[in-house]
């Protein structure tokens, strides 16, 4: 995920109670060989802390954490005749997102690299897997229980647990999420205080702080309360399709649509429309008319028997139907 805001993700790193495994704060060391084993390092603890990110942050005074400002620029460093960053790039295993940030904050410098983990194996640097104890960097096979931990944590990450939209603020989140849906199935009263909805949110895993002072969305709260899912690339190829078939197999249809909005948010307005295309007959039984579904097995059933979906929204524009 990109970087909108380097100063604000400093300010949040910051408000970390002190240096840790997927965090490590440097003043002007920028050794290469270093540098590559403490990616290594990082990404594998932020594996085990189950973290999206591991950083490594140039310009802080590790034990105060005092903004002393560095002299390295990460983007000018050069192992032999090579650039660092394309140096790295090449000696890290699997190849890993990997932000170079170099930027100045009250009148001093300071560089980020901001590391992804893939979840995919253990990261290795020049062909070793590196790890955090305490505050040594050590080889991850002289500690066999952490690596047998790691390896489990490559397999954890979801799907759903996947970025859809990065460094949104509340409004955004308000805006692209239809919130209320989820207060009104939990039977729940609608938080008049958008910033409770936005914890409730973090907590349920649909969104999370993003560390620059915004939120990402994730995708399986785009998933369910999206107000229109093609905003969210990650998930557009995901909305739900109906198809109404002419006869009694697949051979034909009669047409096609497609949803727009969450499956939360639609499922009403999905379940009304597929009910209102329905074959029907009328009959009329104690001088009152009614309606009977056909069903494909041959068989009529009462309609009256039907779920009230009249005042649902529609599950394809929004519209009342």
């Amino acid at each position: 995920m990109a970087t909108s805001d380097p100063k604000a993700l400093l300010r949040r790193l910051l408000r970390e109670p002190r240096e840790c495994a997927w965090l490590e704060f440097k003043h002007n060391n920028c050794d290469p060989e270093l540098i590559g084993r403490t990616v290594s390092a990082c990404a594998n603890a932020a594996m085990l802390s189950d973290r999206d990110r591991a950083f490594l942050v140039w310009g802080i005074e590790n034990k105060t954490k005092r903004k002393l400002g560095t002299a390295v620029e990460i983007n000018s460093l050069r192992k032999g005749s090579e650039n660092v960053t394309n140096w790295l790039s090449r000696m890290i295993e699997p190849r890993l997102m990997m932000e170079f940030l170099d930027f100045d904050d009250d009148n001093k410098k300071f560089a980020i690299i901001a590391i992804e983990p893939t979840y995919d194996r253990p990261v290795k640097f020049a062909g070793t897997e590196y790890i955090r104890i305490g505050e040594s960097i050590k080889s991850l096979k002289e500690f066999p229980e952490h690596e047998r931990t790691l390896w489990l944590a490559t397999g954890r990450r979801k799907f759903e647990n996947a970025v859809a939209l990065t460094h949104q603020t509340s409004d955004e989140v308000m805006e692209k999420l239809h919130t209320e849906t989820y207060y009104r199935l939990k039977g729940d009263e609608i938080p008049k205080n958008p910033a409770e909805t936005i914890k409730r949110f973090v907590q349920l895993g649909y969104i999370k702080e993003d560390m620059e002072g915004g939120h990402d969305i994730l995708n399986l709260g785009a998933l369910l309360f999206a107000n229109d899912i093609t905003a969210f690339p990650s998930i557009s190829s995901k909305s739900v399709r109906v198809i109404k078939y002419t006869g009694k197999d697949k051979s034909k249809s009669e047409g096609e649509i497609e949803g727009k909005k969450g499956y939360a948010v639609g499922f009403r307005g999905m379940l009304k429309y597929i009910m209102d295309r329905l074959p029907k007959e009328e009959k009329f039984e104690g001088g009152k008319k009614g309606d009977l579904e056909i069903f494909r097995d041959g068989h009529p059933r009462d309609s009256r028997k039907r779920i009230d979906t009249s005042r649902f929204h529609c599950f394809w524009c929004g519209s009342r139907h």
